[in-house]
């Protein structure tokens, strides 16, 4: 079984990045780490292309049409995500993926902490649970996962409010309604204000000697911004 990963991403210069995090420590540094974290979400993303010998795929998922012209995408192909909100945009990809793969994972790049066997786990789930979406809870409450052998319906997309505490209730509500089950991945953080760093510091350092390269980067840039700031 082949399956997709689209890696919803923003480019900068051409769409704001990090608002929330840079009203606390500045477009700058907010900007800084939003690099690095697609850095590291790049590298996990392609070693997990490797160690599935090409059964797991990535792509970036691109909010800019013209986005892909810019070389920070170059390693990894790239497609538009359309227009819309936020859960038009999951609807869109969701079904171009789908067309091409037997599965798709849809993640951010707000979770640059992240182990690929996360990626493998929800593989083996998909693979073995066809019936099933597979989803990954944020503590924020939302979700940095969400994989499916199956197109989920676009008014469950786009009936969501996302950014909110209570989004991933949102989903999951409606997705019961739907009859669709589903299984929960291991709660993770994501990077939206200064205490999310702190928290994927935290899980970077738990990890010293098996991050990959772009994962060690960030975790040394962000001890340095603890320091400074």
């Amino acid at each position: 079984m082949k399956c997709a990963v689209a890696a919803f991403a923003k480019t900068p210069g051409l769409s704001p990045v990090k608002t929330r995090l840079a009203a606390e420590i500045g477009e700058n540094l907010a900007e800084q780490f939003y690099r690095m974290s697609v850095e590291a979400v790049e590298d996990i993303l392609l070693s997990v292309q490797s160690q599935s010998n090409n059964l797991i795929i990535p792509y970036w998922a691109l909010a800019e049409i013209e986005g892909s012209k810019n070389k920070m995408w170059n390693s990894i192909p790239s497609i538009w995500t359309g227009d819309g909100d936020l859960g038009k945009r999951l609807f869109n990809v969701s079904r171009q993926m789908l067309k091409l793969y037997d599965c798709v994972m849809m993640t951010g790049t707000d979770s640059p902490q992240l182990d690929p066997q996360i990626f493998f786990d929800a593989y083996s789930m998909l693979k073995t649970s066809r019936d099933k979406c597979v989803i990954g809870p944020s503590i924020d409450g939302g979700f940095y996962l969400f994989g499916s052998s199956f197109q989920i319906p676009e008014n469950i997309w786009t009936d969501v409010q996302y950014s909110r505490d209570d989004t991933l209730e949102q989903l999951l509500y409606m997705l019961k309604e739907a009859g669709i089950k589903h299984t929960l991945l291991e709660k993770m953080a994501d990077a939206d204000t200064f205490d999310d760093l702190k928290i994927i510091s935290r899980s970077l350092q738990t990890n010293i000697g098996k991050n990959l390269p772009a994962q060690t980067k960030l975790s040394a840039w962000l001890d340095n911004l603890f320091k400074v700031t």
